[in-house]
């Protein structure tokens, strides 16, 4: 970020995030367990039902009884990809909100 940016004020709709959530739709996995560098690991996945993880959520990408109540609840399991990708399409948007500039916004950052 360069020192004009830093002292300018921020243009319309910039929500402030740094981090935005970009939750992904995956078959639910299973029979988990640590690598040597204690990330988890999934040996399998159930084909039929579908989750929506979210790592800004501060989901793990690890079993869900050990995500927190709300990771879980985002987390699904959901019966079918097209639900499961509707979920991760709202949480994002409610929220990261927008980030940037708003097209048609004109406001203008001087240079």
């Amino acid at each position: 970020m360069t020192r004009a940016m830093q002292t300018t004020p921020n243009p319309p709709g910039w929500s402030g995030r740094e981090h935005p959530h970009l939750p992904y739709v995956r078959h639910v996995r299973k029979s988990w367990r640590r690598d040597a560098h204690g990330m988890w690991e999934s040996d399998a996945c159930d084909d039929t039902p579908w989750e929506v993880v979210c790592a800004e959520c501060g989901d793990d990408e690890g079993p869900a009884q050990e995500q927190s109540g709300s990771v879980r609840k985002l987390r699904g399991p959901y019966r079918n990809k097209h639900k499961a990708q509707r979920v991760a399409h709202r949480h994002e948007r409610r929220e990261s909100g927008p980030l940037g500039w708003i097209p048609g916004s004109t406001a203008r950052i001087p240079a």
